[in-house]
């Protein structure tokens, strides 16, 4: 036989029903989200992100670890949303992606203190000091795929390369990118392109681009204003100047090596350089001493 409740007790479970719908237990409720850091998946830019994550990390917020995007127009997309809240770009590649230096409103920009423009690099004996010196010249430029695209029909016009043969990079052919520079070593090839932060750069002859056609790639902190502010923001801000285009290949060329890791090299720079050193013990001495209470990076 089947019992049947009391109208007392299907009053308790009605009861019941409706608490459960309005309480949340502290374990239940959903958190506000971590400061997100981004990062593309070349190691420069994974390095610099580490160092925005330890700062962040110094300045009292509990940021998750750098997440790797992979195309500019993803990660740049990301931020917009509010998938991502902070990472390191170029300038040059932003204004490439949305026709205006002018940032979007709720975007903001901490310039850093160096540039990562593309070069062309040919043999360091070759006599050449400009681009326009290859002018006349026969051979061939093995090119990455975006430069082929983007930037060898302007430069072979612009600059009457005629008798210069450019290729893209074949990746399957070659898989290695340090492989096209070896061939401009070995004189296979006349040149290549190569970024000017890259440590393998300084293995070649970086031509003067004198017509000025390939652009400028300052680098720059960019976020979201909503996001990071406060300790975080001013936290972001030592970093600009504090690192320049020789700094970051020698941190580039460490990790490279396989000696260390991103987030290793990252940390120590910001330590020898005096960056991070006591910014998280005087900003919780600071909020202990007037009763401030702990940042928190609200969804």
């Amino acid at each position: 036989m089947r019992l049947r409740p009391t109208p007392r007790a299907r009053g308790a479970m009605i009861s019941c029903l409706i608490i459960g719908l309005f309480w949340t237990s502290p374990s239940q409720a959903e958190a506000p989200r971590k400061l997100r850091i981004g990062a593309k998946t070349f190691t420069e830019s994974k390095i610099l992100a580490y160092m925005l994550w330890h700062l962040a990390r110094e300045a009292g917020a509990n940021p998750e670890l750098p997440l790797n995007v992979v195309g500019n127009e993803i990660i740049w997309d990301m931020l917009n949303k509010g998938d991502l809240d902070a990472y390191v770009d170029y300038d040059g590649t932003i204004e490439r992606l949305q026709k205006t230096t002018v940032l979007p409103d709720g975007i903001g920009s901490i310039p850093l203190a160096f540039e990562n423009n593309y070069k062309v690099g040919v043999k360091q004996k070759s006599g050449l000091e400009k681009i326009s010196d290859l002018k006349g010249k026969s051979g061939r430029l093995e090119l990455s795929a975006g430069f082929h695209r983007r930037l060898w029909p302007k430069m072979k016009q612009r600059y009457k390369l005629n008798n210069i043969e450019g290729v893209e990079w074949d990746p399957v052919k070659h898989p290695m990118y340090k492989n096209a520079v070896e061939r401009v070593i070995a004189g296979e090839i006349l040149g290549t392109d190569v970024y000017s932060t890259d440590p393998i750069a300084g293995q070649l002859k970086l031509l003067e681009d004198d017509l000025k056609i390939l652009g400028t790639y300052k680098a720059m902190i960019v976020y979201r204003k909503d996001r990071v502010k406060g300790s975080v923001l001013n936290a972001f801000k030592r970093l600009s100047g504090r690192i320049s285009e020789g700094d970051i290949r020698k941190e580039i060329a460490k990790v490279d090596s396989g000696s260390s890791l991103e987030s290793q090299v990252a940390e120590k720079y910001l330590r020898d350089n005096q960056i991070l050193i006591g910014v998280a013990f005087t900003l919780w001495l600071r909020r202990k001493k007037e009763n401030l209470p702990e940042p928190e990076i609200e969804s």
